[in-house]
């Protein structure tokens, strides 16, 4: 990034201009206010032109002469100088064809006006305007007022003295020239006429454009937009190239040598549906020293060979609307650049654009949470506000979704098993089990309001057998509101055993908020916040003695006031102690085998590294530090106290505590430092906001969920680790090449056998359970109703 120029302006950028000498950039807003910038010194003038006074009213903005900027509405125009004076302005129009569309000017006395009736299903244009000549044309110099020239939804000129140009006419089968103005019969506006349309090259002749020829005719459907595409030499074979852009299909065509039209389809099913005479939403550029023609059609980029008309690629390139294309063919680079509606520029390598890619898969709705199996870290559960998606991390390769009430549903939350075989969540209002292997719910019981579920009784370390007979039991702890008013708020917390959701545990408590409960490290010892006698207050239970070990206020010295517990942490790395959240960023330490207070931490966000030795302490004002846990003092600076705003920031260790991440929501940026020397080791922009993300158990890649519902895998590329970051980068399926290349060993790949569906034995479980499911009513003389298990 060379220079960054924030006005602070209150609406949107709309539109952007550059000068002949690259000095200056000018941008409107949907204000109607114009800001130029000096891309020296990245100082900036805002300009509020006065006549412009509904929102949304200025059209467009370009540099003319003298650097002066040239700005239209649909009803008048104004030339204001870098500075903000205004040296002009006037209006134009032409009786029903009261709408500017386009100015082509050169200086204020030769101007040409596009008209338009702005009419919806009206396409036809009127160019007219004054031309005084130019002493280095004497052949075309004109005097004063010209000729209206007449045609359809386009048209632009080779250079800035209008003399050569081209655009989209009506075309009778049988025309012939005339004295008419653009000296073709134009035809009846009857839309049931016998026409078609024609592209034509139209010349200045006195005060009046004339068809000098017709390159295409025959055409069904209109020309939308032409843009014209300049080469810098003299070299006939670089005559400058002429696009028409239709509906379903671009027109190519070099100006002034034997050149017949080339015509390039879209796919089916794809279209550029223009909302007003030139325009197009599709972005256009030759690429390959004009061997490939690419087309930007919505977020997808379309590849042609030129010579052939064959259609090369389609690239799911962005995840939002390509804005602009534009290439780079000199010397030794060969490249693309993209820019698109999802905040991200790309250059691509047109050398290797034709291998296969490898598109990023998106769920329907944001993503909330991303649980990784710690026995299989290949396989991802993915929570969105609707569904769970499961996907193989390894290959970026969505699976299926799990969705038990496919009518409409509200997922709340959910837990991924660590061998990756099962997943417990809440679906409207139902606790439920679902096997992977069959993507079947296999136990499901009522939950009401719940709050929060959560494993106990070392369910992370829990083997690779499915519900063997002799095993740890395995609990699953689940919060409701039980009472929930203005007056009183009532818990229940019940544990249920994950094999068949019987109740191991219960009980109530009543708390001020409702707030998470938190597990110690031997997975049996839980702490929730309950109100005792008025006050906040920790209350220790075990889930195996199903019993309620002490309550106890968490406070310093009985003179101590009322302490207001926000969170809850348990230390990773300890059976007993826990910090208890006064604030954002002040908690204290304290054991609760003995209810004993150890320290205070002033300066603390709630993140803690899985050791237990350090913390971070990110306030939203700006600033990154790390917390050495044990005195509670500022260890480390990674991000200084620079004031960046007010901002949400959310910040993680990796499972290894050797780096740090941090998310700014006023950059957009992920950014990852060292922890070993403070070191900015990367920082990565996502095309849409990050909402949560999770690792592998290694920490090396980082899954990324974002607002859009697309996720996300990013590779932590730290240089002192480079040797070991490539050799794990080598064993992902998209790289083998480079596994090959350093000489890599690549294990066979193993199939995920959790989704498995050849798998017989997982066929006649999933089969059997249906059935027993179904038959839950015998006897009785009940009739039984016929049913049909499909499996696909």
């Amino acid at each position: 990034m060379a220079r960054v120029v924030n006005p602070n302006i209150d609406g949107v950028f709309f539109g952007l201009a550059l000068s002949e000498n690259d000095k200056f950039a000018a941008a409107y807003t949907n204000n109607n206010q114009v800001i130029v910038a000096s891309l020296v010194t990245g100082e900036f003038t805002t300009i509020d032109p006065e006549p412009f006074v509904t929102q949304m009213e200025l059209q467009a903005i370009r540099f003319v002469g003298n650097n002066n900027i040239l700005m239209w509405s649909k009803s008048q125009y104004l030339i204001y100088t870098v500075n903000g004076n205004i040296v002009s302005q006037g209006s134009e129009n032409e009786g029903e064809y009261n709408n500017i569309v386009h100015i082509f000017y050169r200086d204020k006395l030769n101007m040409m006006f596009v008209l338009w009736t702005g009419e919806r299903d009206e396409w036809r244009l009127i160019l007219k305007g004054t031309l005084n000549g130019s002493e280095q044309n004497e052949k075309t110099q004109t005097k004063g007022k010209m000729s209206d020239f007449h045609c359809e939804a386009s048209i632009t000129f080779l250079d800035n003295y209008f003399r050569t140009g081209y655009a989209c006419v009506i075309h009778k089968s049988s025309f012939h020239y005339s004295e008419q103005p653009n000296e073709i019969i134009l035809g009846s506006r009857d839309p049931d006429g016998d026409h078609s349309f024609a592209l034509v090259r139209i010349a200045l002749s006195g005060s009046k454009y004339i068809t000098e020829e017709v390159i295409q005719e025959g055409l069904s459907t209109r020309i939308n937009d032409i843009q014209i595409f300049e080469r810098n030499s003299s070299s006939p074979s670089q005559n400058p190239w002429i696009v028409g852009v239709m509906v379903d299909e671009f027109l190519l065509y070099r100006d002034n040598c034997d050149f017949k039209p080339i015509f390039l389809k879209l796919p089916q099913n794809v279209h550029n549906i223009p909302i007003r005479p030139r325009h197009s939403i599709s972005t256009v550029t030759f690429a390959s020293h004009d061997t490939v023609f690419v087309a930007g059609v919505k977020k997808t980029m379309f590849l042609w060979n030129v010579a052939s008309g064959e259609h090369l690629r389609t690239l799911d390139a962005h995840f939002g609307r390509i804005l602009n294309l534009d290439s780079v063919s000199h010397l030794n680079q060969n490249i693309l650049i993209s820019s698109s509606l999802d905040h991200t520029i790309k250059i691509w390598n047109m050398e290797n654009i034709f291998e296969k890619s490898f598109s990023v898969s998106a769920m329907e709705d944001e993503i909330v949470k991303i649980s990784v199996a710690k026995d299989n870290p290949t396989l991802a559960a993915v929570q969105t506000r609707k569904s769970i998606g499961i996907w193989d991390i390894r290959s970026h390769r969505y699976i299926a979704s799990l969705v038990a009430n496919v009518s409409g549903t509200a997922v709340s939350d959910s837990l991924l098993a660590a061998d990756g075989r099962t997943i417990v969540a809440i679906e409207s209002d139902q606790l439920l089990l679902w096997d992977l292997r069959t993507q079947s719910v296999i136990n499901s019981v009522a939950a009401p309001n719940a709050f929060q579920i959560f494993y106990m009784n070392k369910e992370a370390l829990i083997g690779t057998s499915f519900f063997p007979k002799k095993s740890i039991q395995k609990f699953s702890g689940v919060i409701y509101r039980q009472v929930d008013s203005a007056e009183q708020k009532i818990a229940r917390l019940t544990i249920y055993s994950i094999i068949d959701f019987s109740v191991q545990y219960n009980f109530e408590y009543p708390c001020r908020l409702f707030r998470e409960c938190v597990v110690m490290k031997d997975g049996v010892t839980g702490v929730v916040i309950t109100l005792f006698k008025g006050h906040d207050s920790l209350l220790v239970f075990d889930a195996v003695e199903k019993t309620q070990k002490m309550k106890f206020r968490p406070r310093q010295s009985k003179k101590q006031k009322d302490v207001m517990i926000q969170k809850l942490i348990a230390i990773p790395s300890s059976n007993n102690q826990i910090i208890v959240m006064e604030g954002e960023s002040k908690g204290t330490v304290w054991d609760i085998r003995v209810r004993k207070f150890h320290r205070t931490l002033n300066q603390f966000s709630g993140i803690v590294s899985n050791d237990g030795k350090l913390g971070l302490f990110a306030p939203q004002k700006g600033g990154l530090f790390v917390i050495d846990m044990r005195s509670g003092q500022i260890a480390k600076t990674l991000i200084g106290n620079v004031p960046e705003g007010v901002n949400d920031v959310v910040c993680s260790f990796s499972p290894n505590g050797q780096y740090v991440f941090y998310y700014h929501s006023g950059f957009k940026t992920l950014r990852v430092f060292r922890v070993l020397d403070c070191q900015l080791i990367g920082t990565f922009r996502p095309h849409a906001t990050i909402k949560c993300w999770s690792y592998d158990p290694d920490g090396l890649f980082v899954i990324i969920g974002a607002h859009d519902g697309s996720l996300l895998t990013i590779v932590l590329n730290d240089p002192m680790m480079k040797e070991e970051t490539l050799n794990k980068i080598g064993l992902l399926p998209c790289r083998r090449h480079l596994a090959e290349f350093l000489h890599i060993h690549v294990p066979e790949e193993a199939e995920l056998d959790t989704f498995d569906l050849k798998n017989l034995g997982a066929v006649t479980a999933a089969v059997t359970r249906f059935k027993s499911l179904l038959d839950n009513k015998k006897g009785g003389g009940v009739t039984k109703k016929s049913h049909v298990c499909s499996v696909m």
